[in-house]
């Protein structure tokens, strides 16, 4: 039961990094579908319980007619981790475009477990520096675990730096053994660069050990 636990726990809160990488011989491979069409997929492990890296690759419209327009470079996300006080403390590097939104860059973000009455939770929070507009950035993710293998996620992310301010996205999480499917609503309070009134966004995963 542990042991599925840890496969579920998502690393991301929707878009919002968690501070816990893979675990040492983990590994996941994910895709999701953007609501502005993007295709991504991505590849990740765990080197070790406090090591862990990913790399993805995607483009628009590789579902569809005409063209696709392959994104210019592959991303790269690096997370290291450990723990201060009962809080969960990451540290990690991220290239990648979330929705049209630039790169976290460099981030730091801690993160402890709740427990409360529906059931055990995860709060975290965490500032992050883009390199491309040279700005800092505060950022937020909530997820709620019902049963074993179900989550009510939200996260958040300030904008500095966006077209628009305030991006706040709600998704749902449920697993099936190593496999998990994600149902996201991107960008509830209908911030630029988006049409609004939200968007909708599909994650797939799979994740096992070597």
């Amino acid at each position: 039961m542990i042991y599925l636990f840890l496969l579920s726990q998502p690393l991301r809160f929707i878009m919002v990094p968690h501070p816990l990488p893979l675990e040492h011989g983990e590994y996941m491979f994910s895709m999701r579908y953007e609501p502005t069409g993007f295709l991504g997929g991505e590849v990740s492990f765990g080197l070790w319980d406090f090591l862990g890296i990913g790399v993805g690759y995607g483009g628009n419209n590789v579902i569809g007619y005409g063209n696709v327009e392959w994104a210019e470079e592959p991303w790269i996300e690096i997370r290291c981790s450990f723990s201060y006080y009962g809080f969960d403390i990451g540290i990690g590097y991220d290239s990648e475009e979330y929705d049209e939104l630039s790169p976290f860059g460099l981030y730091l973000t801690g993160g402890r477990e709740l427990y409360l009455l529906l059931g055990d939770a995860y709060g975290n929070a965490g500032i992050n520096y883009n390199p491309e507009n040279q700005t800092l950035d505060f950022f937020a993710g909530f997820y709620l675990r019902l049963g074993d293998t179900h989550y009510l996620m939200a996260d958040y992310r300030f904008g500095a730096g966006e077209p628009g301010k305030n991006y706040l996205n709600l998704g749902f999480l449920e697993n099936i053994g190593p496999l998990g499917v994600e149902f996201d609503l991107i960008n509830i309070l209908a911030q630029e660069p988006y049409p609004g009134p939200f968007g909708r966004q599909l994650k797939i995963f799979y994740r096992e050990r070597f």
